[in-house]
């Protein structure tokens, strides 16, 4: 068993995916905290797999965040995926709080259909769900798989200064 195995198994699993995600945005040692603290007031724009993952992250997220920075956040972390109400979903569009920045949660919506404004730092796993069939089992299914090249592209045009892979 090699390093590849396992990332290829855990791209199958939904709970095992998490342990690919966390390292980017579950710790102190993660790219976004840093971000946060270190880098300008832009906006941070992270691309996950579906609703269920966002929804996952950004309770991961809101956890960190009280951990390691205590009240003084200053950071609002806004979900959007295709089945958000629209009323939630235009939050995103709008500037944050003086002194605040915005940490969006995204699936591939985003990728071509919107620009959102103030975002200069794209956090990308690297990772898709793809429709697969099995012909062992005869089953349809999702299955989470490597970004292609050119939607790695879309996702980098962002007016990202900082993307993270």
């Amino acid at each position: 068993m090699n390093d590849e195995y396992v990332h290829r198994e855990a791209l199958l699993d939904p709970y095992l995916s998490r342990l690919l995600i966390e390292p980017l945005l579950g710790s102190r040692d993660s790219n976004l905290i840093p971000i946060h603290l270190e880098e300008g007031p832009s906006d941070i724009l992270v691309f996950l797999t579906g609703q269920e993952e966002i929804e996952y992250v950004e309770k991961l997220v809101q956890e960190s965040l009280r951990q390691f920075l205590g009240d003084n956040q200053k950071l609002k972390v806004l979900p959007i995926f295709s089945s958000l109400p629209s009323e939630k979903q235009i939050q995103v569009f709008m500037p944050p709080l003086t002194g605040f920045r915005k940490v969006i949660l995204a699936t591939n919506i985003v990728e071509t259909s919107v620009t959102i404004p103030g975002i200069k730092y794209v956090i990308d796993p690297g990772l898709v769900k793809a429709r697969t069939y099995r012909a062992r089992t005869g089953m349809k299914s999702l299955i989470f798989v490597p970004t292609s090249k050119a939607q790695a592209l879309r996702r980098s045009v962002h007016e990202a200064a900082w993307v993270i892979q």
